[in-house]
């Protein structure tokens, strides 16, 4: 008589977290310190896209935690290892947008023609145009910047780049 482990071990083991508000969160700053908030409304990834007005379908919603207090150095943010996003009332739709992508994107293997296509942005936007730099830290920031930030979605078709980078995102939507 095997258990669901035994009989599926692809499946991996997963401790799923549940929420509620009034209940405290204890999360880390950016500086290493801890800070204390609570969780003041819960709303699901997908009814955030559908309300924003985008039209792609999230497999996997997960909850966003809107919190009393702003964790310092953050706007919002997705949180990874607890699978949620944290963000606040007067949280922007931008910056929502920017979690939720990361949130698709960053659960998925990189394809190495991204890799590709993202040298190749950073050799065509030279670093003193008037552009937010926050895509020049990493990929992840890339993509989300490229799907939530009107400069740079424009600044990416006004080069020819748009099309070539949606078609190498699809992936974050299967």
């Amino acid at each position: 008589n095997l258990n669901m482990q035994e009989k599926f071990p692809e499946i991996k083991k997963e401790s799923v977290q549940h929420y509620s508000i009034g209940q405290k969160i204890r999360s880390e700053n950016l500086d290493g310190s801890f800070c204390e908030s609570e969780i003041v409304n819960i709303i699901d990834s997908q009814k955030v896209i559908t309300v924003l007005g985008y039209n792609y379908e999230i497999k996997c919603p997960i909850p966003i935690l809107i919190l009393d207090k702003k964790i310092p150095g953050n706007l919002a943010a997705y949180r990874p290892e607890l699978n949620v996003i944290f963000a606040y009332n007067d949280t922007s739709p931008e910056v929502m947008h920017h979690e939720i992508i990361h949130s698709l994107e960053m659960t998925k293997q990189i394809p190495e023609q991204l890799n590709i296509f993202y040298k190749k942005v950073l050799e065509v936007l030279p670093d003193n145009s008037n552009l937010q730099p926050n895509f020049r830290k990493n990929i992840h920031e890339f993509v989300a910047d490229a799907y939530s930030k009107n400069g740079l979605i424009e600044t990416l078709k006004n080069k020819g780049l748009y099309d070539e980078f949606i078609n190498l995102t699809r992936y974050i939507f299967q």
